[in-house]
């Protein structure tokens, strides 16, 4: 274990050689996932405009709620792109020659480390974009009765190519 990284030593297998370590783009991006919640603010948005507008101006306090929707439809639309960038803001990878590693460190969660392993058989996929998205795992999570597949993913890293053909090394048995 002599070319552990300081730091890495309760985490690393024996024979375990840390290959890359990176951050993701934190930039906002609007990405397909956001488009449904962007439509839903739109027509929180026309109704907030609605209410305000045909409500009897008799009474100030009806409006306060088409205000309300409004500010309530900026959320559901701007929301998701920008907490996605937060969360990338606070994750770090990681690439040994067995297992990725995806860190976290927010204030309001705390600290999380997570392995996956480099499996053979897994087909990695590779987006070939600048920044790149390599999904090269999947877990089942299971938050109360029903379970659901996430895909675990270095998304918006810089050097994608690099990453991607250590991992296919990695399934290789060549890195």
């Amino acid at each position: 274990m002599n070319n552990v990284p300081a730091g890495w030593e309760d985490i690393f297998e024996p024979g375990e050689v840390l290959l890359w370590q990176g951050r993701p783009d934190p930039k906002i991006v609007w990405q397909k996932r956001h488009i449904l919640p962007a439509i839903l603010g739109l027509g929180v948005a026309g109704l907030g405009i609605l209410w305000i507008f045909f409500t009897p101006l008799s009474s100030g306090y009806t409006a306060i709620l088409g205000v309300f929707l409004l500010i309530l439809a900026a959320f559901l639309a701007i929301a998701p792109p920008v907490m996605a960038a937060m969360v990338r803001k606070a994750t770090w990878y990681s690439l040994s020659n067995k297992r990725g590693f995806i860190a976290m460190h927010r204030e309001q969660v705390g600290r999380k480390l997570s392995a996956y392993v480099i499996d053979p058989d897994f087909e990695i996929k590779f987006d070939g974009q600048d920044p790149a998205t390599i999904m090269f795992a999947i877990d089942i999570r299971q938050p109360g009765n029903a379970s659901y597949i996430a895909k675990i993913s270095f998304d918006r890293i810089a050097e994608g190519q690099k990453v991607y053909d250590l991992m296919r090394g990695i399934q290789e048995g060549t890195a």
